[in-house]
C-alpha cells in the first residue's frame, strides 16, 4: 500500500516520494533494532515489520 502511495506521490512530486522513502528505511531501521534490543521481540516480527515499511 506504501509503495503505491509513493508512485503517486513520486509522478507529482519526487522530493515528496523520497521522503517517503527515506521514511520508510528509518521505521525499517528502528524497528529492527528495537527488537534486536528485545524491545517488542514478540511484537515485531519481520511480517509485521514488512507490513508497516
Amino acid at each position: 500500500m506504501l509503495n503505491s502511495l509513493n508512485s503517486l506521490s513520486m509522478v507529482r512530486d519526487n522530493e515528496t516520494g523520497n521522503h517517503i522513502v527515506r521514511t520508510k528505511k528509518y521505521v525499517e531501521t528502528i524497528a529492527k533494532r528495537l527488537r534486536s534490543m528485545n524491545q517488542y521481540s514478540d511484537e515485531l516480527s519481520d511480517d509485521l515489520i514488512e507490513d508497516i515499511t
